[in-house]
């Protein structure tokens, strides 16, 4: 299990990096960065922003109709991630913004429920055949 989640500790990690790698190469030097990603395993999301600048940044979720689901400000801070349980919403798309000014980034997210079949056996051990006693043989005299 510790395993398992450091695992996906070091995959969320990576992906990132890639994430804001990718970014930086079409971002100006100093600018808002965020990320969202799925939390495996259940109906989380967690977002990581990066404000080099340390200005007030607003973290905003909207329904499809443009209704305000969550709002929060963080200030000062150059950096940090949140986790965000989606689990009591509605089926529909979310928008996940974060707001600095006039800098903006957003993502989209599909709650969706589903259903899914699964295959559960269990299997019984079948009694041994039984062997069939030889016929006894009367000895003759």
């Amino acid at each position: 299990m510790k395993t398992q989640l450091l695992s996906s500790l070091r995959l969320s990690l990576a992906l990132l990096s890639l994430a804001f790698a990718a970014q930086a190469q079409t971002e100006p030097a100093g600018a808002l960065q965020a990320a969202a990603y799925p939390i495996q395993n259940s109906m989380k999301v967690r977002l990581f922003v990066v404000n080099p600048e340390a200005k007030a940044v607003r973290i905003l979720i909207r329904d499809q109709n443009g209704k305000v689901r969550y709002q929060d400000t963080y200030l000062h801070l150059t950096k940090f991630h949140r986790a965000f349980d989606l689990a009591e919403l509605g089926d529909g798309t979310y928008t996940i913004s974060v707001v600095q000014g006039k800098n903006a980034w957003s993502q989209d997210v599909t709650v969706e429920t589903t259903s899914s079949r699964t295959l559960a056996m269990s299997i019984k051990a079948t009694p041994e055949p039984r062997l069939e006693a030889a016929p006894i043989l009367a000895s003759k005299p």
